[in-house]
This record gives structure tokens, sequence and C-alpha cells, in this order.
């Protein structure tokens, strides 16, 4: 989460993210970049990385992406990076 939490600081800061307790699911909000969530989808999938949204679990999480964090760690960082920049 730390990682994460730095990454997303430093390269997308308009992502909206805290560190959440007890889960290894982390939700990001993306809503700042002001594209939809279908191109948010498109871009992210297109730089060949699988993140769930969270209009696939509830309404009213239109552009927050879930992200599963247990993973190596050097697998979270190469995919977190390719969404960094597919979005910057």
């Amino acid at each position: 989460f730390a990682m994460m939490k730095q990454l997303l600081t430093e390269r997308l800061p308009e992502a909206k993210f805290s560190i959440a307790q007890g889960t290894y699911l982390a939700w990001v909000d993306l809503s700042g970049y002001g594209l939809s969530e279908q191109e948010l989808k498109k871009r992210i999938s297109q730089a060949g990385v699988f993140v769930q949204f969270g209009e696939d679990f509830v309404d009213n999480a239109t552009c927050f992406m879930r992200v599963n964090l247990a993973s190596p760690r050097s697998m979270v960082h190469e995919g977190l990076e390719r969404i960094c920049r597919t979005l910057a």
C-alpha cells in the first residue's frame, strides 16, 4: 500500500487514494482525470493491465478502479507504472 500511495502521489496526482485497513484491495478514484469509466477501462486495458472498476460492483463508484495488492510487489509496481504512463 505504501509503495502504491507513493507512486500515485508522484505520478498521478489527481488520483485519490488512501491506505485501507484490513484488506488487500485498493480503491483508487480516477475521476480527477476527466475521463469516462469506459475510456479509463480502454486505456488501462490497452496498457496491458487488468483491474476491476467500481461500476462492476456498485452504482456510486464511477471512475474508481480496484487493484488487488495480493500479488508480487514487482508485478504490482509494473502494473501501476503502466497505468501511470497511460494516464499521465
